[in-house]
């Protein structure tokens, strides 16, 4: 699938403690995102690959 293989080449295994690191990917999320961002039909995409999740709505996964 390329969309996965586009995905992965961007991800950094960090093993051990990194001060920048978002510790709470969920409550980051929350506050940081913007409801246009849902959409995107590419948003919807990943959000299906990566939770198993459906957009339904800006404010409705």
């Amino acid at each position: 699938m390329k969309l996965k293989q586009e995905i992965g080449k961007d991800v950094k295994h960090i093993f051990g403690y990194d001060e920048n690191a978002i510790l709470s990917v969920d409550t980051y999320f929350n506050n940081t995102y913007e409801e246009e961002w849902l959409d995107d039909p590419f948003v919807r995409q990943i959000i299906k690959m990566v939770d198993g999740s459906e957009v339904r709505d800006r404010q409705c996964i």
